[in-house]
């Protein structure tokens, strides 16, 4: 697996917020979005760790599309590495500075 890109994501609407890092990744020959955020609403937070590969995601992608998500604590081996890399980066991004996109 080889990581390309990072992105941070902060995303906010009226009782919601969602902050996360994007990391696009070549993987077994496929461009893939592996997405590790945190949400915020009233109902609690929730973390997980999501895959997309595939046109429906990816713009010039001719894969078939598919995603995956994953609670933090199921995350497959496969991923974990990567997991712990957008974890830290998460841990240690400076959200204040982060553009939030208003929905």
């Amino acid at each position: 697996m080889k990581l390309i890109s990072t992105t941070k994501i902060n995303r906010q609407f009226d009782n919601w917020q969602f902050r996360a890092i994007s990391a696009r990744v070549m993987d077994d020959g496929k461009l893939k979005d592996v997405v590790f955020g945190i949400s915020n609403s009233q109902d609690g937070e929730s973390a997980g760790l999501e895959i997309y590969q595939g046109d429906n995601y990816i713009v010039g992608s001719n894969d078939t599309s598919r995603s995956w998500r994953y609670e933090v604590t199921k995350i497959p081996k496969k991923w974990n590495d990567l997991f712990e890399q957008l974890l830290s980066q998460w841990m240690t991004c400076k959200w204040s500075e982060v553009e939030v996109n208003q929905h």
